[in-house]
């Protein structure tokens, strides 16, 4: 060959190609470090600020989207391994809010703070409402049954107590409703909230259901404190408070039955959905059932005032009884519900 002509290169093997005193690129391009010594630094420097990055698992966690990050992940490895599906889209905080699931946790419990919010206003509906029936039956007791020193006060004040109890614990049912879209205990409202955007991620059974219930209970907590002022003309005051106690059960039963509709548990529900082994299938019935218990006790009051003989009273205080009766059975349930993390019939998913 002429001056300055190149031949064919030699074929080298791969230990030939790697070989430490070769100075030439290697096989795919590589190196020998020891040919160029600031390349075994460079690579240090880098891997050290690599190692330096926060680690953003926490802060994932809190924001309720750790497990979408990782589904993320493991698609983007997929594509970047040859898989022929990859990650759609940027990896951004909304883009991962927005891809959870609503049947996931995260959906639901977007950080720490919210879940232990929703979990003690949980807490506080359960026990308040079973105290609350707890005085309703021995109130409903006393009337019924008359046992020796049941005075006006043991038949007034346990009533208008319970009465009390359970408009709070339906306001902490209601709390839950009206914050069911917010992501953080910093954000929560207490009264009025953005019927929009909770129509939107609630259910209407479950609005519907949970406002129901505050109204009956703040309704029944008017004549229960009616009762305690006697000296009112006896008439108005039967009339009235019957009517609102009437209005308070018509209440209660309208919100049994959107626990049942939300739950399955009646024809709009599935076939499969009749599971009587379910906490919240039997919570949901009895609640209706003391929905109307409550209701029709308080009938012979509005539409026969005068009637007072013994069988009218019998059948007064006996719905009542029986009513204040689904209910304590509906609270230990829900107690044993928020033990177990399952929440209430309502406001939340599906048992």
């Amino acid at each position: 060959m002429s001056a300055g002509a190149v031949g064919p290169l030699p074929l080298l093997s791969e230990a030939e190609k790697l070989a430490p005193g070769d100075r030439r690129p290697g096989y795919g391009g590589a190196k020998d470090d020891r040919a160029e010594p600031g390349a075994a630094a460079q690579t240090q420097g880098r891997a050290a600020i690599v190692r330096a990055l926060p680690d953003l698992t926490e802060r994932l966690i809190q924001a309720g989207i750790y497990a979408e990050y990782n589904s993320f992940r493991a698609r983007y490895l997929e594509w970047r391994k040859g898989g022929t599906a990859g990650a759609a889209g940027e990896l951004t905080a909304s883009s991962l809010q927005q891809g959870v699931d609503n049947s996931h946790f995260e959906y639901w419990y977007p950080s720490p703070s919210i879940f232990k919010w929703r979990y003690t206003c949980a807490y506080w509906q359960s026990i308040l409402n079973l105290v609350g029936s707890l005085l309703f039956t021995f109130d409903a007791y006393v009337q019924y049954f008359q046992p020796p020193g049941g005075d006006v006060l043991t038949r007034t004040w346990p009533n208008a107590i319970g009465a009390t109890l359970f408009s709070v614990g339906g306001y902490f049912a209601y709390l839950q409703l009206i914050n069911l879209s917010k992501d953080a205990e910093e954000r929560i409202v207490h009264f009025w909230p953005d019927w929009g955007e909770l129509v939107a991620r609630a259910e209407v059974s479950s609005v519907i259901g949970t406002v129901s219930y505050l109204l009956g209970a703040l309704i029944f907590n008017v004549a229960a404190v009616m009762e305690l002022f006697p000296n009112l003309p006896w008439k108005f005051l039967l009339t009235f408070v019957d009517t609102c106690n009437v209005l308070g059960g018509l209440a209660f039963a309208l919100g049994g039955f959107c626990e049942m509709v939300h739950n399955g548990v009646c024809m709009c529900g599935t076939a499969s959905s009749w599971t009587p082994g379910r906490r919240v299938w039997w919570t949901s019935v009895l609640n209706f059932v003391g929905g109307v218990c409550f209701a029709a006790g308080a009938v012979p009051g509005v539409v026969a005032p005068s009637a007072t003989g013994w069988g009218v009273r019998s059948f007064v205080y006996l719905n009542y009884l029986v009513g204040s009766a689904m209910y304590v059975l509906t609270s230990v349930l829900m107690v044993t519900m928020w033990r177990g993390g399952e929440g209430g019939p309502l406001p939340q998913t599906r048992d």
